[in-house]
């Protein structure tokens, strides 16, 4: 992938707390939340369903992201953030997990947040 970086982490995991803050996936699912870091908008496909991401929203709370939920697999993404080029990735996404998708100025990336 070219101008960045998409991938997942692994940072810690707390199921407890994502069932607390409502972000939990439904069991054997994933749960995919967005954010933007920028000044400008950016958009977020992901399996051809285009999610569209105002200037900094997600950043601040994530009960506010815009969050999908998906089987586990593979998943085609693509970002588009405004002065940057397009960004294609395929991420296998693991099940029972709450991930974090952020665009930022310099790169992309994808962690487990719970």
């Amino acid at each position: 992938m070219e101008g960045g970086f998409l991938g997942l982490s692994r940072n810690g995991r707390n199921d407890e707390l994502a069932r607390q803050h409502g972000i939990a996936p439904k069991s054997g699912m994933s749960k995919l939340l967005f954010g933007n870091s920028t000044q400008a908008p950016a958009s977020v496909v992901v399996d051809g369903k285009t999610h569209q991401l105002k200037a900094h929203e997600g950043m601040e709370d994530p009960k506010s992201a815009q969050k999908i939920e998906l089987k586990p697999g593979k998943h085609t993404i693509v970002i588009k953030a405004a002065g940057q080029p397009s960004r294609t990735e395929t991420l296998d996404i693991p099940a029972n997990g709450t991930w974090g998708l952020l665009v930022g100025e310099e790169f992309d990336f994808s962690e487990l947040f719970y």
